[in-house]
């Protein structure tokens, strides 16, 4: 295999990566079965965990990457800004969609959360 195909394979693998952990972290807590309150706050804590989790692997993998693929480093870390920079909207949405539902249903249930 040539260099640049290498490069793309394992940017698109990271981007995958990524993505895959996003949708089987949602997926398995909407699939829990928990009151909706209770997995909203679950979902919301795991958005939170998955963005901070995605920040250290993006990190681990500038530090642990050797000098001499510095040019695979910087084709990589476009392409995991590019996949936050589209999923992170997406996750501040959610969040506050659920934020304000759960606010909703504690002022509807007098409970002061």
């Amino acid at each position: 295999m040539s260099k640049h195909h290498d490069h793309n394979h394992n940017s698109g693998f990271t981007t995958g990566l990524i993505i895959g952990g996003l949708i089987g972290a949602v997926a398995g807590i909407l699939s829990a079965p928990k009151p909706g309150s209770q997995m909203r706050s679950e979902l919301l804590e795991k958005t939170d965990d998955i963005k901070v989790k995605a920040e250290d692997l993006t990190s681990s993998l500038r530090e642990t990457i050797s000098p001499g693929v510095t040019e695979i480093s910087n084709r990589i870390a476009p392409t995991i800004s590019t996949a936050k920079e589209k999923f992170s909207p997406l996750i501040d949405e959610i969040s506050k969609q659920f934020s304000k539902d759960s606010s909703e249903n504690n002022s509807e249930t007098g409970d002061p959360k």
